[in-house]
């Protein structure tokens, strides 16, 4: 099983690579550049920087269960994380669907949120 949380983690961590480095590039640098609201730009930028906390956060998590795969919240953040990215990327998908634009955010967070659902029914953690 351990396997399965390394895939995880290096999914993630693939995830929280591009977020950090492409959607600054790509996608932050260029909406700070609008002419926007200075408001909308303050809570616009925090969130995009939460969102790389939560995508290392949880790559941390994913590590830590490669080492001690039993650990007791094992089964318990399998299902929430996995729960979180599916739910994520389907977030996207619809969006893709509501604004005509192929938005690929999707194509990072499901597969991360499938490992670790599966990971987390493998789980023989004591919140089983």
């Amino acid at each position: 099983m351990r396997w399965l949380w390394l895939t995880a983690a290096l999914f993630n961590l693939g995830t929280a690579l591009i977020h950090t480095i492409m959607g600054q590039l790509e996608f932050v640098n260029p909406m700070l550049a609008m002419e926007y609201d200075a408001l909308l730009k303050g809570i616009f930028h925090a969130c995009w920087h939460m969102i790389t906390v939560f995508l290392f956060s949880t790559t941390i998590l994913y590590s830590v269960l490669i080492f001690d795969p039993k650990k007791s919240f094992a089964r318990f953040f399998g299902l929430f994380s996995g729960s979180l990215y599916t739910a994520f990327a389907i977030i996207f998908g619809v969006m893709s669907l509501f604004y005509g634009e192929f938005l690929a955010q999707w194509t990072i967070l499901l597969p991360t949120g499938i490992v670790s659902l599966i990971a987390a029914r493998k789980s023989k953690s004591s919140a089983a």
